[in-house]
């Protein structure tokens, strides 16, 4: 099957890509951290209990003259030992 496509690094090692779509007007790629755990921002502890997800757009450079969205899914976790919440970066 031939594959009318081409990639283009985006230039983020962090992010792992889980869909993309080129829209008439702009490109949209789905995208989450690599990273499979969370820092607690009250104690600073690991943790890996994900606790929900959030959903977080950012515009990036022009492709093709195309603008290029990325939609971020944030992961949150709880802390084991004190309980607050914390995002994985």
């Amino acid at each position: 099957m031939q594959n009318d496509s081409i990639s283009v690094a985006l230039g983020l090692p962090r992010l792992k890509i889980l869909e993309q779509q080129e829209l008439e007007d702009r490109f949209e790629v789905t995208v989450m951290y690599r990273q499979g755990d969370g820092t607690c921002p009250g104690c600073g502890r690991l943790t890996i209990k994900e606790r929900g997800q959030r959903l977080q757009w950012k515009q990036r450079r022009r492709l093709r003259n195309k603008a290029v969205f990325l939609r971020l899914i944030k992961r949150r976790f709880r802390c084991f030992g004190c309980g607050k919440v914390g995002i994985a970066s």
